[in-house]
């Protein structure tokens, strides 16, 4: 079985997930054969991982002047984008338009006018392109859908969704280049991407035409990291509460890496409250893996040659991850004129 060509553009912290598991995991059919980056030097040490760590020859590696280039030379069948937000459109047009499908890190891009010129690059090259959303993959939100799927809770109608990140991690999205609009599209954007994805994917009401309502909160100072997520139906209501850590301040002074979660949730706890009977709670297999073990499942479907069947639709195409970025870039648009924004007004995304 020939293997498939991967190739990475942009190899900065979010990269890691990715080209792990191209040059160990997923060797026998998958190659990754290129990077491409601004800086030669995380080239250089991406290469020397892959010559020490993994006993393999080194890779091709261009400049980010040179994408292009890196295409015709290496001829990939997928391009997976990792670069600052505000540039993933850039390489994914590119990348379409040279033949590639593609495989996005969120969001997908940060405005309306990028995202419909990726839609048009979809269109007119026939290819496919995927937004890594790993949190669909976690048990925890993965038996939550299951429950709604099902019809525990009956016709969702309401949604109330709070997002904690603790101190440490909250501030460092207004340390780096995060806290420029113009390059992240702000917290409700780049962070919410997410959240609102979630809630997509888990009701199954993607564009809320039929009177759902959504209350969101994203609190970026708490001294713990997890979520709460209240969905209440016509036949009862489901409580999910996430904690992903609880980090102390000694634990920031020893340089502890306090970013994106790196493995299973500290607790989880979900609850389902029927109309007219008694509550009870439902257990959640304990996920391993960064992002309360989402990661390694989401990569499997991703690199596996026969991946196990993906019933609950997890895999995230470039139409749900316009449907989450539009509600941040409506919810911008709000803040700035004080109105309310119709997503149609800004983005028509496609109904069925």
């Amino acid at each position: 079985m020939d293997s498939r060509k991967y190739v990475l553009v942009g190899t900065g912290a979010r990269v890691s997930m990715f080209f792990k598991a191209l040059v160990s995991r997923y060797t026998q059919n998958s190659a990754l054969v290129a990077m491409c980056d601004t800086s030669q030097t995380r080239m250089d040490w991406h290469n020397s991982q892959i010559k020490d760590r993994y006993d393999a020859d080194p890779i091709p590696t261009y400049f980010a002047s040179d994408f292009d280039e890196m295409l015709e030379a290496v001829d990939p069948h997928t391009v997976i984008v990792c670069t600052p937000d505000a540039l993933h459109h850039e390489h994914i047009i590119r990348a379409l338009d040279a033949g590639c499908d593609v495989i996005t890190e969120k969001p997908l891009t940060t405005d309306a006018e990028k995202l419909r010129a990726i839609f048009d690059a979809i269109e007119r090259s026939g290819r496919q392109v995927w937004v890594a959303f790993n949190y669909r993959f976690a048990p925890a939100y993965t038996k939550l859908r299951e429950l709604i799927a099902e019809g525990v809770i009956g016709q969702p109608l309401n949604v109330d969704f709070s997002w904690l990140l603790d101190v440490y991690h909250g501030a460092d999205y207004f340390r780096r280049w995060h806290r420029e609009k113009a390059m992240s599209g702000g917290l409700l954007v780049q962070k919410a991407t997410h959240h609102f994805d979630l809630v997509n994917w888990m009701c199954v009401v993607a564009r809320y035409d039929n009177g759902v309502l959504l209350s969101y909160n994203l609190i970026a100072y708490a001294p713990c990291e997890g979520l709460r997520v209240a969905i209440t139906g016509t036949r009862g209501r489901v409580e999910l509460d996430i904690v992903e850590r609880i980090e102390q301040a000694e634990e920031q002074q020893e340089g502890v890496n306090l970013g994106a979660s790196k493995g299973a949730f500290d607790t989880n706890y979900l609850r389902v409250y029927p109309q007219f009977a008694p509550p009870y709670e439902v257990e959640i297999l304990r996920g391993e893996g960064g992002h309360g073990g989402a990661d390694p499942l989401m990569l499997q479907q991703i690199f596996a040659p026969d991946p196990p069947p993906d019933l609950l639709g997890r895999n995230a195409t470039h139409i749900d991850g316009a449907a989450s970025i539009m509600l941040g870039i409506a919810a911008n648009r709000s803040i700035v004129t004080g109105q309310p924004v119709v997503i149609d007004d800004l983005f028509p995304l496609p109904r069925g």
